[in-house]
């Protein structure tokens, strides 16, 4: 019978030998595991998109359910889709000027066309609207009001209030609207003053049918 004898010497030596290659190899196998690990937390491209498409259907959900409890306080007037005549304005123009915009709008039965909401807000927005057409101890302005930036960008409008004359049949649809297809008068004024300027320009035809209805 054949014995092997290890010596402590020995077994400590291989040991100490054995050591460096044992603790490499686990290194590596504990950095192979934390990527496997992190590879598995990581999102995939077609997760992200998925994510970004999901938040952009809740981000219009929610402004959908916005714009319609907000229709549900605006005043609606017989305006149709789009007026040849428009004012646009911002809710935070100064409420005096406002008030004044929306009796004359009225009267004229020009529609009254909005940036966005108040503040970024629509708790504020809706306050601030129901403020502006159903003021203390007077009746309630019934003027048409649309909160819509789109319009502003139809007509490169970038500061109010601006009064608008559109030619017939033109700037119907969402995309940017030819100069020459409409006039503009910006500034703090009335809209009678503002639509004696407009008769000055273009469009001026279009104008017949506004000044005729007002009182």
């Amino acid at each position: 019978m054949n014995w092997l004898i290890l010596l402590p010497g020995a077994f400590l030596s291989a040991g100490v030998l054995a050591q460096p290659h044992w603790t490499a190899l686990a290194a590596q196998q504990t950095e192979q595991t934390k990527a496997a690990q992190g590879a598995a937390f990581l999102p995939t491209p077609e997760a992200i998109d998925a994510a970004f498409d999901k938040a952009k259907r809740y981000q219009a959900a929610v402004k959908a359910q916005e714009q319609t409890a907000l229709n549900r306080l605006l005043p609606k007037g017989d305006i149709g889709t789009r007026s040849p005549v428009m004012i646009l304005a911002s809710l935070a123009m100064p409420k005096a000027s406002l008030q004044a915009l929306l009796h004359q709008a009225s009267q004229y039965q020009v529609p009254v066309v909005i940036r966005g909401l108040y503040q970024n807000s629509f708790p504020k927005t809706v306050e601030r609207v129901q403020s502006l057409i159903q003021p203390d101890h007077q009746a309630p302005i019934l003027s048409g009001i649309e909160i819509n930036p789109t319009v502003f960008k139809t007509f490169a409008v970038t500061h109010v209030p601006a009064f608008i004359v559109v030619k017939p049949d033109a700037c119907e649809s969402d995309a940017p609207c030819p100069s020459a297809d409409f006039d503009v008068v910006y500034g703090n004024v009335s809209l009678p003053d503002a639509l004696d300027l407009l008769r000055q320009g273009t469009h001026k035809d279009q104008l017949n049918t506004v000044i005729r209805s007002s009182p």
